[in-house]
């Protein structure tokens, strides 16, 4: 849901109020931060991975939405009234690395994800908003794409998964 609202606090409320739930029934919903890092210390803002997204994080404050929210998600949730919310943290990788085989499944999923939407979700935003031309996104969304297929770091991302009942989350 990254950058979809320009009011988290005011979406979980109208969820609250509007919604249909009975009673013991949950809302699922998760987000992910857009700071990338690795653990390892393989990767830093200096790759073009790292300067692009922190121009995707500048786009979104651009248009009103925050890309951090996803930490204070839980207590967003807590707020509009849900009871008995729970949060997860999961450490979801970009790439096919980790040590076992279903991080490394959700890595490539996610490397596919991220390398088949850049042109699509980019190009706009940054030319609109950063007022980069086509070309200088198109050059720099392929260093990217050969950055991600290159392996040579790992990074991670963080997602939450808040309000969901702890006998419900498989990750």
């Amino acid at each position: 849901m990254v950058a979809s609202t320009k009011d988290w606090p005011g979406l979980m409320k109208n969820t609250y109020d509007q919604s249909h739930l009975n009673p013991g029934g949950w809302v699922e919903l998760q987000d992910v931060n857009t700071k990338f890092y690795s653990d390892d210390g393989t990767f830093t803002d200096k790759h073009a991975t790292g300067r692009w997204m922190d121009g995707f994080s500048k786009v979104c404050l651009a248009m009103g939405r925050d890309t951090s929210v996803a930490p204070r998600l839980g207590n967003v949730v807590e707020d509009a009234g849900f009871e008995n919310t729970h949060a997860q943290h999961i450490k979801a990788p970009l790439g096919p690395c980790g040590k076992e085989q279903h991080h490394r499944d959700v890595g490539m999923m996610n490397l596919i994800l991220t390398i088949d939407g850049l042109k699509a979700l980019y190009l706009k935003l940054f030319s609109e908003l950063l007022r980069r031309t086509q070309a200088e996104i198109i050059v720099e969304l392929a260093m990217v794409r050969k950055e991600l297929k290159s392996s040579t770091f790992h990074v991670i991302f963080d997602m939450w998964v808040p309000s969901l009942p702890p006998s419900l989350m498989r990750f």
